[in-house]
């Protein structure tokens, strides 16, 4: 037991012919073929069934392993460190310590260090087996004993394998979950806090080059007017789902849904991946805008969609509070973005096409085909600040 922790022997268990406690008896009754044999032996050794009060700490990590306890009453806690619980409480009916007295190296030689800090968790008591004890067994005595933890450990050992699979479901779920409400950038590192337990985990930040998406339904605040509830959501997320599924077709990622407005990116560490990047958001928001007219044709929704692309650095990371994840992108260039999407028309009053990207993205096509769909000459489009962007404009 843990050093200058002095447990008391139990004053009620005198006598060989007073009842072993029920907890005892349990373990042995599930575990060994020949229970009565142990009992026996146990209650020739009163003094071994001893005390532990709530709080106490009946091993520490580290600790010399001489001996396991079977557990009469009570609940003991398992601690990777102080505090901090790695398995489920071990209750009456159980044994704890076992695994480090019968722990070996690689050689076969005993390692009998304790992995965990074992505490109360309330009044308990327990039964001490130790060396000196199997030493005045007989050699059946022994072996039943042997038999009793062995059949003990692989019960624990079939637990833990349950465990595994209950947490592994566990993490496919919590998977699931994550990727519907935050972008793959961000999942990883959300899912590592949330399997930690450490919700005051920050997502590093990371500044990267970047493709950046902005979408808006162009008429949808006035459609919705007057609809129900259950039609305007129906109806937007069939707008959405169009566009999400574009986005992924062509390797983007979903930033946030915001009313009738989307955000997406295409992440590109180096300027060779830019480039790839630039091509596969600009297919995907041609195809995007070619499905949307057709869905809108086809329903009669009075609606249109603009979408903007733009390509530069940003600061990947997460943004939220102290209490809420908020994994997205920052930096001037996600802003210039949103800029082409809410753009109306060019500085000589023409009206814009459904796709609108950045003289900088427009530079990173190759695609002979792709910049077919694009107006041969350049358009200047004003912002609210008094400047101008340049931009390239594809009506599809």
């Amino acid at each position: 037991m843990a050093k200058g922790t002095k447990h008391k022997p139990m004053d009620t268990m005198e006598g060989d012919d007073r009842k072993l406690a029920s907890g005892i008896e349990a373990f042995l009754a599930r575990f060994s073929s020949r229970p009565r044999e142990l009992e026996a032996v146990f209650k020739k050794s009163p003094e071994r069934l001893v005390r532990i009060r709530d709080g106490d700490v009946l091993c520490n990590k580290g600790d010399e392993a001489n001996e396991v306890w079977i557990i009469q009453s009570g609940r003991f806690r398992i601690e990777a460190e102080p505090g901090s619980m790695v398995s489920d409480d071990r209750v009456a009916g159980q044994i704890v310590g076992e695994q480090a007295f019968f722990r070996t190296d690689a050689d076969g030689q005993p390692e009998r260090r304790r992995g965990a800090t074992i505490r109360a968790a309330k009044d308990s008591q327990v039964l001490r087996v130790d060396a000196a004890l199997l030493d005045k067994m007989t050699d059946l005595e022994r072996a039943l004993w042997y038999e009793a933890c062995a059949r003990s450990l692989s019960a624990k050992l079939d637990e833990a394998t349950a465990q595994r699979v209950l947490l592994r479901k566990d993490r496919v779920n919590a998977e699931m979950i994550f990727s519907r409400f935050v972008a793959e950038e961000g999942q990883q590192a959300a899912l590592a806090a949330f399997m930690e337990g450490n919700f005051q985990r920050h997502i590093d930040t990371e500044e990267c080059g970047a493709v950046i998406w902005f979408s808006d339904v162009k008429g949808f605040s006035k459609f919705a007017k007057g609809k129900s509830p259950e039609e305007v959501g129906r109806t937007i997320r069939e707008i959405m789902d169009i566009q999400a599924q574009a986005i992924r077709r062509h390797g983007g990622q979903i930033d946030k849904f915001m009313g009738d407005g989307l955000m997406a990116y295409w992440k590109a560490p180096d300027h060779s991946r830019l480039a790839s990047a630039a091509s596969n958001a600009a297919r995907a928001a041609l195809e995007c805008a070619k499905e949307l007219g057709e869905h809108f044709e086809k329903t009669g929704l009075p609606c249109d969609v603009r979408i903007g692309l733009h390509a530069g650095s940003v600061i990947f990371g997460d943004f939220g509070g102290s209490d809420r994840v908020a994994f997205t992108i920052i930096g001037d260039a996600v802003n210039s973005a949103s800029r082409y999407e809410q753009a109306r028309s060019c500085s000589e009053n023409k009206d814009l096409g459904r796709v609108r990207v950045s003289q900088e993205l427009f530079d990173l096509l190759t695609d002979d085909e792709l910049l077919k769909q694009f107006e041969p000459a350049q358009r200047m489009l004003p912002a609210k600040d008094g400047m101008v962007f340049p931009a390239r404009i594809a009506n599809v």
